[in-house]
């Protein structure tokens, strides 16, 4: 509390020496604020050093050298820790295989997939074959069929002819007939 009263002080005499009127306050507070503030970090930067080095410095006081005990104690952690290791390396190991082993199966799926892929693209290649050759098949049929229909209808119409040629020559010997055939419009 002292230190904080002298300080203050000090600072106040430093300010009235630098000609600052009291009804301008706001410097010297802000000022002393960041003294203050500057203080109360050294105070606890110098607590957090020595409670840092105090265990250490304790330490040392009440080492006296390595006895009987210390040293079997570190060869029991040295064997500890040796078949620690061995613990570990055989876990890594064993990780690594199955990394391993996750890997050829992700090869096999790789492949699988792969396949399918290929399986597809023949399907597919067959599946536009058979279209194309639908599509030629629909062609050439209808091709084939107007011919057809061409010639069946050139036939009816030729036979059509010749049962009507076949009817005026009748009714030329048949007077009923060339009624009819005149009733129809067809002489």
């Amino acid at each position: 509390m002292n230190l904080d009263l002298t300080t203050y002080f000090e600072f106040v005499n430093i300010y009235k020496s630098l000609n600052y009127s009291p009804d301008t306050k706001e410097p010297f507070e802000s000022d002393f604020l960041k003294v203050k503030m500057r203080i109360s970090r050294l105070a606890l930067v110098f607590i957090s050093i020595t409670l840092l080095f105090s265990p250490i410095l304790a330490w040392s006081e009440d080492n006296h050298g390595f006895t009987q005990k210390d040293r079997e104690l570190l060869v029991a952690l040295k064997v500890r820790m040796e078949e620690m290791d061995k613990r570990f390396e055989q876990r890594f190991q064993e990780i690594d295989k199955r990394f391993e082993q996750m890997d050829r199966r992700f090869e096999q799926v790789d492949r699988r997939f792969e396949f399918i892929q290929n399986l597809l693209i023949a399907m597919l290649g067959v599946f536009g074959g058979l279209c194309g050759v639908f599509v030629g098949l629909l062609l050439w049929d209808r091709k084939t069929f107007k011919d057809k229909a061409k010639e069946e209808a050139i036939r009816e119409i030729e036979e059509k002819s010749r049962v009507m040629k076949a009817l005026k020559k009748y009714s030329e010997v048949e007077p009923k007939m060339a009624d009819v055939l005149r009733s129809l419009g067809l002489l």
